[in-house]
């Protein structure tokens, strides 16, 4: 999840630690605390090679919640809350009232005091109360869930839950077909059809598809476009000023020799010292250099990437050079992994092992007269 969408991934968490929390409540085992732990520190482990260059770079981008864009704002993106957006205002109730719908057959679950859901029951209790206005505090007071943006996006957590309650309470509906309260669970089986009527019908069929070439020139036409304020840092401008080339300088010949994703090599006439300004924005890891020698380099008034040049002709080198945490956090995230595989498959052979020796203790014991 941290991979596939960083805000998920942080409501996620929280709602495993609120699973997890309920669980041994119910159940408190050593072992099972020593396994939470443990799994706990592998997951950091396998995913800092992600988050951790984020957390080092959150400083350099605008916060999150107030003072954004209206789009943007977590006070404007609650369940029930006019939205900025029409086709919010248009969906999100109808997402709510599909999963309220989707809820009411797990209150079986509460009538037959089934405690194996009770964890997800109040996991998806929470991450709804999260969604809604009446949260609000909570969200004022905490900036991590500020930076998720979108209280609404709970209700992922919330659908998640109540997927794993209507599989408990299945058998439970399936054994009120066959007797007198056929009628009511053919009431709440259609309730539950409605979640999945509504995902096929209104978001599946009616996506606008479209071929390869038409997408390819839909994203080529974005080029250059403006962009919302909160994806750049924090010292650039929306629109910066227009160029003619990539790389402007005053009274010196540019000769453009490379101009790739992490790397841009240009060669400049002698002449007076200045600055070159490039068509990047400005980055802490773009690192210049000419001649073996690094130059200084510094945000323009808005944003764009200026480097001090030298006055005689120069070969200037501008690389993206993540610093040496980010290797670190790479070779931790493997070696994780390589931990995580290794016990997968010590524990696969040990069932293995136990399956067989269970087996062929009952065999020996058929054998004893």
């Amino acid at each position: 999840m941290i991979l596939f969408h960083v805000p998920l991934a942080v409501l996620g968490s929280i709602a495993l630690g609120i699973y997890a929390l309920v669980r041994l409540i119910q159940l408190f085992n050593v072992v099972s605390v020593y396994r939470l732990v443990a799994g706990l520190i592998l997951g950091i482990a396998l995913s800092c090679f992600y988050w951790l260059p984020v957390m080092r770079e959150l400083k350099w981008k605008y916060p999150s919640g107030i003072g954004q864009g209206a789009w943007f704002d977590y006070r404007n993106n609650f369940l029930f809350h006019p939205s900025p957006s029409v086709m919010s205002d248009f969906l999100l109730p109808m997402l709510a009232a599909a999963t309220i719908a989707m809820a009411v057959p797990t209150a079986i679950l509460i009538f037959k005091r089934k405690s194996n859901g009770l964890a997800p029951g109040v996991v998806a209790l929470v991450s709804f109360f999260l969604a809604t206005p009446l949260s609000k505090p909570i969200w004022d007071a905490l900036p991590i869930l500020q930076e998720t943006q979108f209280p609404w996006r709970w209700m992922t957590i919330t659908s998640a839950c109540l997927a794993l309650l209507v599989s408990i309470c299945l058998a439970e509906l399936a054994s009120m077909w066959f007797s007198r309260w056929r009628p009511l669970s053919l009431a709440l089986i259609g309730l539950l059809a409605i979640a999945p009527s509504f995902t096929i019908l209104q978001l599946i069929r009616g996506a606008p598809l479209h071929d390869r070439v038409t997408f390819n020139q839909k994203v080529e036409s974005q080029r250059g476009s403006a962009t919302y304020r909160d994806f750049l840092p924090i010292w650039a401008k929306l629109q910066p000023r227009q160029m003619n080339s990539q790389v402007e300088t005053q009274n010196r010949s540019v000769t453009i020799i490379e101009w790739s994703a992490e790397r841009r090599v240009f060669s400049l006439d002698a002449g007076p010292e200045t600055e070159a300004r490039l068509r990047t924005y400005y980055y802490p890891y773009w690192v210049a250099s000419a001649a073996g020698r690094q130059l200084f380099t510094r945000p323009a008034d808005d944003g764009a990437l200026l480097v001090t040049v030298p006055a005689e002709k120069s070969t200037i080198e501008v690389k993206f050079v993540e610093p040496l945490s980010s290797d670190i956090a790479g070779v931790l995230s493997a070696c994780a992994l390589v931990v995580i595989i290794w016990l997968s498959a010590f524990t696969a052979r040990t069932g293995r092992f136990t399956i067989l020796s269970e087996r062929f203790g009952r065999s020996v014991c058929q054998d004893i007269p």
